[in-house]
């Protein structure tokens, strides 16, 4: 039996990078939202920084056409 999450199974992304990490961002501001502390709501943020510069600095995959 395959352990599924809400979306589907755990471990598994459909999305492409790019909005697997803006879905990521959305879901880590929303428990920045809730910290309960400037401390933590920090962490969090440069956290998330951290992985959108990752990305920015990564090549992107060559189109192929069809």
């Amino acid at each position: 039996m395959v352990d599924q999450a809400e979306d589907g199974p755990r471990g598994v992304s459909v999305l492409p990078p790019a909005l697997a990490l803006r879905k990521e961002a959305e879901d880590e501001l929303l428990k920045a939202a809730e910290a309960p502390s400037e401390r933590i709501v920090r962490r969090i943020v440069e956290d998330l920084n951290a992985k959108i510069r990752e990305m920015l600095l990564k090549p992107r995959p060559a189109r192929r056409w069809a």
